[in-house]
């Protein structure tokens, strides 16, 4: 039998010759990536029995708060408490309170201002205070709480607060502008007092006008709906018309409407017109000026009639006691000499010079006042 002699070629101390066709660099760096491997798994293995070290924390509670099984009213102020919690055994900072809306505010109940610190375990009481005026429907607001510890952010916490408003009984429109006529022409007007909730149990009582002279009202119920949205339908409950007749004292009057209801409250509703400039008196208010009873006193106005038909100028009232010339002045003016004797102050209080310019059915009016030395 031959034998082939074979030849060692490894290194000495290494060991068995690798196989054919690997050659020594590759078989050095796979043993060091083994070594490599086994110091990694080891520290996980050492840092595996270590306990973890806690993230602070903090905790808002609750988080959700529902209010829709009840029903705010327009106007009303919501109050909604959170708890804060410093959920951790680290110190927190609390840095800041934010409301979802501008409507709203948010403030621990304790008066603290952030930035302030939370004690592990300690918790504070923060109340969202919202203003509803004119947010109808569904509603939903946020309070977010921004803390860190130690300089580092912490995530946010959010807690919200869920609920609806009513309108109860609200007018539309809140404020009526009804516009111009000819002094005594009839403007009509109308106002709707509307509800999200037409089975609401307010009523109306009663319905005044600041000045019966020239306004009148009448009420009675309705059914039309005035608002709608994806949130809420806002329906008629009564309707206020209105019948205003400008008397041409003023060019615009300023009145209001007042809307008594069945549970005490008071609906007020501005309303606004006026009468088609007629005339333009120059000056608007007669006043004799340190005076005695019984002087003699004269005072001239100058009256522009605007009116395309009005071709006269008739005094139809004065105080007693005085005496008024009428003379024309240029186109369509005219010029008034009022004269007479200054009466005593018992007799001087709310006397005027009333004027007709011929064709308005409604006289107009100088006021004319004493201040008395």
């Amino acid at each position: 039998m031959s034998c082939e002699a074979t030849s060692d070629d490894s290194p000495a101390g290494l060991g068995k010759a690798p196989p054919r066709g690997v050659s020594w660099p590759i078989r050095i760096g796979v043993g060091l990536g083994s070594i490599i491997l086994g110091l990694a798994l080891g520290a996980m293995v050492v840092a595996s029995g270590r306990p973890a070290m806690p993230r602070p924390a903090v905790a808002l509670e609750p988080a959700r708060i529902d209010l829709t099984d009840r029903r705010f009213r327009d106007g009303e102020m919501l109050r909604a408490e959170f708890t804060l919690r410093n959920a951790s055994k680290s110190p927190v900072t609390v840095r800041h309170l934010l409301a979802s809306c501008t409507c709203s505010t948010a403030l621990p109940k304790d008066h603290r201002q952030p930035p302030f610190d939370l004690a592990p375990g300690e918790e504070v009481v923060c109340t969202l205070v919202t203003n509803l005026k004119s947010r109808l429907g569904k509603q939903s607001f946020e309070l977010t709480v921004k803390t860190e510890s130690a300089g580092t952010p912490l995530p946010p916490v959010t807690g919200r607060v869920e609920l609806v408003v009513d309108a109860g009984l609200t007018p539309f429109p809140a404020s009526l502008d009804a516009g111009s006529a000819d002094p005594g022409q009839a403007i009509p007007g109308r106002i709707v007092l509307g509800d999200t909730l037409p089975e609401g149990d307010v009523t109306v009582s009663s319905v005044t006008v600041s000045n019966p002279d020239v306004m009148e009202a009448t009420w009675h119920a309705d059914d039309s709906i005035v608002q709608r949205s994806a949130d809420f339908t806002i329906r008629g409950r009564y309707a206020v018309d209105l019948t205003l007749r400008p008397d041409g004292s003023t060019p615009t009057h300023r009145e209001f409407v007042d809307v008594a209801l069945s549970d005490g409250r008071e609906i007020r509703v501005p309303v606004v017109f006026g009468a088609r400039i007629a005339y333009e008196v120059t000056p608007a208010r007669v006043v004799f000026s340190d005076v005695r009873p019984g002087d003699r006193v004269e005072r001239t106005i100058l009256v522009r009639l605007r009116r395309p038909d009005a071709n006269d100028l008739r005094v139809v009232g004065l105080p007693t006691g005085f005496h008024a010339d009428v003379e024309p002045f240029g186109h369509a003016q005219w010029r008034v000499r009022l004269s007479g004797e200054v009466p005593d102050p018992a007799d001087a209080a709310g006397l005027e010079l009333r004027l007709s310019d011929g064709a308005s059915a409604t006289p107009f009016s100088v006021p004319v006042a004493f201040h008395l030395d």
